[in-house]
């Protein structure tokens, strides 16, 4: 069997087991087969439709949000798995939540729970940070709803 259909059946398996980018595909197979081989095989999926960047993206992203990331952790994440950076920018703001109501989600569970202090506070701020959050929009969330006469971690989804 030629190198390009041994390559292909191991595309087709990758394929079978989940969704992939087409960067994925050609560097799961570039070391066995080398570039040529792996970007013709990707090429080939990619023809098929069984390899599709904007599904892939589109899946991925969502999942990202479900964990409570957001916009600018999102868009890292895609471009980190192989996603084309404006594809990645695209799908991200389309697929963005609210920021206020994803903030206020996160702080119905455990981040909103540890706020009594001001150094807990500070690690807080550094998780939606990382988690790809505006902080200026994270504060003055944090302000209005612990002004509102809730406690910080008291919000429950869909209230």
């Amino acid at each position: 069997m030629d190198d390009f259909r041994r390559a292909l059946d191991k595309g087709l398996r990758l394929v079978a087991r989940r969704e992939v980018c087409r960067r994925q595909v050609i560097e799961r197979l570039r070391e066995e087969f080398g570039e040529d081989t792996a970007e013709a095989v990707a090429d080939e999926l990619a023809r098929q439709r069984l390899v599709d960047d904007s599904r892939f993206a589109r899946l991925y992203a969502a999942q990202l949000y479900e964990k409570g990331f957001y916009i600018r952790r999102v868009v890292y994440e895609l471009k980190s798995k192989g996603v084309d950076g404006g594809l990645a920018e695209e799908t991200a703001y389309d697929l963005a939540p609210d920021q206020e109501e994803s903030i206020l989600r996160l702080l119905g569970g455990k981040l909103g729970s540890e706020l009594a202090d001001a150094a807990s506070l500070r690690r807080a701020m550094n998780t939606f940070e990382r988690y790809g959050y505006d902080g200026d929009t994270v504060l003055r969330v944090i302000r209005e709803f612990q002004e509102g006469g809730c406690q910080v971690g008291e919000y429950q989804a869909g209230d």
